[in-house]
């Protein structure tokens, strides 16, 4: 995309300071992305993606188009293909603005208008469920699911805590996390190494398998490829692009199992 672009970083953050003097307010959907990528700060700014959420979080925020549908009765960004049109998401996100100064602390979005994470639509529903994963996770779960959720400290303790809930609950979600420390090893790891992860990877689920009451569905999803291959090439400015796009299209590769038992 980049590929014959000869306009560089510090030229955009000349640019910019040029436009904007230092006390503009900058007005935007999720702008801490466009700041992180300019690699520059702003003391000023009005975040549409937080403006209308009481709840949300950097992680868990609504979409311009949602917000836009919600509040403005409008439709956005329905050319996906093409991309977002920019001139039509900074003129959406002034009149968002405009209407909250208007309307003031009453004008915000429910969370159960977003599209919720499954355990929040089971809780809405009065469905039984257990969230399970590490202590370390536990803001990816605040103001979602705090009442369900287990905090574990281990794969093993996961998989227990799992069979421990299965018989009370209609749904439970876990997260094992051995693979992902290794592959974050600073050092790296060996072929050995890998193998012995993956043979104790297959041993809990197969634990799991084994143990879950009748017509249960067992899903395993193995998520993403090896992402850090892609972290080091980046950093590599001799790195062709071709090198770069097959590293990335492989670290999107991932798998999905489903059992009714």
């Amino acid at each position: 995309m980049l590929q014959d672009v000869t306009v560089r970083l510090c030229d955009v953050q000349d640019k910019l300071k040029q436009l904007l003097p230092p006390n503009a307010i900058l007005v935007g959907h999720s702008l801490e992305n466009d700041l992180l990528a300019l690699k520059m700060y702003h003391p000023f700014v009005i975040d549409t993606a937080m403006l209308f959420a009481p709840l949300a979080t950097p992680r868990s925020k609504p979409g311009l188009r949602l917000v836009a549908k919600r509040l403005l009765k409008k439709s956005i960004q329905t050319k996906e293909a093409a991309g977002h049109d920019p001139t039509e998401d900074a003129m959406t996100c002034m009149e968002l603005v405009k209407k909250k100064l208007q309307e003031g602390a009453d004008c915000v979005i429910e969370w159960k208008e977003f599209k919720l994470w499954l355990p929040m639509h089971l809780a809405a529903n009065g469905v039984s469920h257990c969230v399970i994963d590490k202590q370390s996770m536990a803001s990816l779960y605040t103001g979602r699911v705090e009442s369900s959720y287990q905090a574990v400290t281990s794969d093993q303790e996961a998989v227990d805590k799992v069979l421990e809930c299965a018989p009370k609950n209609t749904f439970i979600f876990t997260q094992l996390h051995s693979m992902e420390v290794l592959k974050k090893r600073t050092t790296g790891y060996t072929e050995d190494e890998f193998k012995s992860t993956l043979s104790e990877l297959d041993k809990l689920c197969c634990d799991i398998v084994s143990s879950s009451p009748p017509d249960s569905i067992i899903m395993i999803v193995c998520g993403s490829g090896h992402i850090g291959e892609v972290r080091e090439l980046q950093k590599d400015s001799s790195t062709s692009l071709e090198v770069l796009k097959s590293a990335v299209m492989k670290a999107r590769e991932g798998r999905v199992f489903a059992l009714l038992k």
